[in-house]
């Protein structure tokens, strides 16, 4: 139930020494970072992830041998536009890029186009997937009304009490609600 978020570069990079094998990188976002996959065998999949560039190093996929479809890039190097199901140089409409708020939009073309991802059932956020008629590309569900912001525990310590020192023991009977939300 792993998803990731990535907003430095370089974003993502694996491979390289020898006897690496099956590597899987589904659902994610990245901003303006580069991607590095090279030297795995087995299962090489790069799927249903958010790729775009900021004002930094922009963003760049290098996966040779590696199953690329249904991705979603912006303003990336290079041309992954014949590769399955991408959606090449297409704005993903993330809510503020400035506040790192990379929740859709509501009319983000990444919005029910991505594909289901074995093994992985929420987001970031613990949202269910799918949402929508279809899995969403990258990181974040798409959540009709917004994505929920995780709110403060709310705690209630019971009824007041007046205690006569010196007392010994004090019971108090409270309750404490979360949203379940990570911080």
């Amino acid at each position: 139930d792993d998803y990731c978020k990535f907003a430095t570069a370089p974003a993502i990079a694996m491979g390289g020494a020898a006897g690496i094998q099956n590597i899987r990188v589904e659902g994610n976002t990245v901003y303006d970072g580069p991607v590095y996959l090279w030297g795995a065998s087995g299962v090489r999949i790069f799927k249903n992830n958010i790729l775009q560039t900021g004002s930094g190093s922009g963003c760049a996929l290098d996966a040779p041998g590696f199953d690329v479809s249904n991705n979603q890039f912006y303003g990336c190097r290079g041309d992954l536009s014949s590769q399955p199901n991408v959606l090449w140089n297409v704005n993903p409409q993330f809510v503020n890029i400035a506040a790192k708020d990379f929740r859709l939009q509501a009319t983000s073309p990444a919005r029910n186009s991505g594909i289901a991802v074995s093994g992985i059932t929420k987001d970031i956020y613990g949202t269910a997937r799918p949402q929508g008629s279809a899995w969403d590309r990258g990181a974040l569900e798409f959540i009709e009304g917004g994505t929920p912001i995780n709110q403060a525990p709310q705690v209630n310590a019971g009824a007041d009490q007046t205690i006569t020192l010196p007392a010994t023991t004090v019971t108090l009977n409270g309750s404490v609600t979360d949203d379940g939300l990570p911080t």
